[in-house]
């Protein structure tokens, strides 16, 4: 009985304490009579109508170890990269053209003792000008003489065309291009030479192959009033030759070629008449690309293929500086 007792006693004791901590922390917990309800709080003021829009915080920037402050922003976007330059043949020409602002310069020697340069710049991708000198114009002093060179014969260039497909599907680059040269001295005489050809370019695999037609003209003036000679005299079949070659990308940077163009060749004979004839010439090579700026470019050939004189062979070694620095700015221009 007494432990009935006291067991009932101990129940009401730990009701009672459950009982005073419930209520203490239910007194913590709701706001006293001096404290706001969050309930009745008012509404935040809103701004007014007329006010200035609140600017975004800066963008966060990183300092690298060097000192450079880089935003965390999208990057400009990277310019495009600059078309690939294909320069044509070694003599022949081509219905390759320089790109807008590009510009070569070439110079070069031969077994023969002859000295080439040759300077060019690309107008707008579609046309192309250049100067250039060569000792590539033959000339026989006497009619049982052996073929010799013209050294110093300086002429200008001008070519326009299209690339591939501009006009139609499988349409090959086309390129209009004259030369005239200035007026040369040498043997008791003058001469100077003009040449037109239509020419077209295509690629075909690793390969770009190259064909067209040529009208040659040429004058030989004598100094002792003995009467000129010119090419346009004769015949017109007489001027017009056709010409071609092949370019391949052996290898990396690497290319050989092989191309058969005309020349004009002067026979001179103190006495008799003088004549113009056009003689095919024959070069292979190669063109190596050491840098981005400097090609190197070797070969031989045989100013007269069709006389098979190998003994007239010459070879050759000449280098190629290339320029593309106003091409790049006219892309950062254009992008603008």
């Amino acid at each position: 009985m007494r432990k009935r007792e006291q067991s009932r006693r101990w129940r009401v004791g730990a009701l009672s304490i459950a009982c005073v901590v419930a209520t203490s922390a239910t007194a913590i917990a709701a706001p006293g009579d001096g404290d706001p309800d969050p309930d009745d709080a008012p509404p935040a003021p809103s701004p007014p109508a007329d006010a200035a829009p609140i600017e975004a915080p800066p963008p966060r920037v990183v300092r690298p170890p060097d000192g450079t402050a880089m935003a965390l922003l999208a990057s400009p976007p990277a310019p495009a990269p600059l078309p690939e330059l294909e320069l044509g043949l070694l003599v022949a020409p081509s219905a390759r053209m320089l790109p807008g602002g590009a510009i070569t310069a070439t110079t070069g020697i031969d077994t023969g003792g002859g000295f080439e340069g040759d300077v060019r710049a690309g107008l707008g991708g579609v046309a192309e000008f250049g100067v250039a000198t060569t000792d590539r114009l033959r000339v026989r002093v006497c009619p049982t003489c052996d073929a010799g060179a013209v050294h110093w014969s300086t002429s200008a260039r001008f070519v326009m065309g299209v690339d591939d497909e501009r006009l139609f599907r499988g349409q090959p680059a086309l390129a209009l291009g004259f030369e005239k040269s200035f007026r040369n001295a040498h043997d008791a005489r003058e001469s100077r030479f003009a040449s037109l050809y239509l020419v077209a370019s295509r690629r075909v695999g690793r390969a770009v192959l190259h064909a067209g037609g040529v009208v040659w003209d040429a004058e030989l003036v004598r100094d002792d009033g003995g009467g000129a000679v010119a090419l346009h005299d004769g015949a017109f079949g007489r001027m017009v030759r056709p010409f071609g070659g092949v370019d391949i990308l052996a290898r990396e940077r690497a290319h050989v070629m092989a191309d058969v163009s005309w020349l004009p060749e002067l026979r001179l004979d103190d006495g008799g008449a003088d004549r113009i004839t056009l003689r095919p010439m024959l070069s292979w090579g190669v063109r190596y690309q050491a840098s981005p700026r400097v090609l190197f470019e070797a070969g031989a050939r045989v100013p007269d293929i069709g006389a098979a004189d190998l003994l007239d062979a010459q070879i050759f070694v000449q280098a190629r500086l290339v320029s593309r620095y106003f091409e790049r700015a006219i892309q950062r221009v254009s992008a603008r």
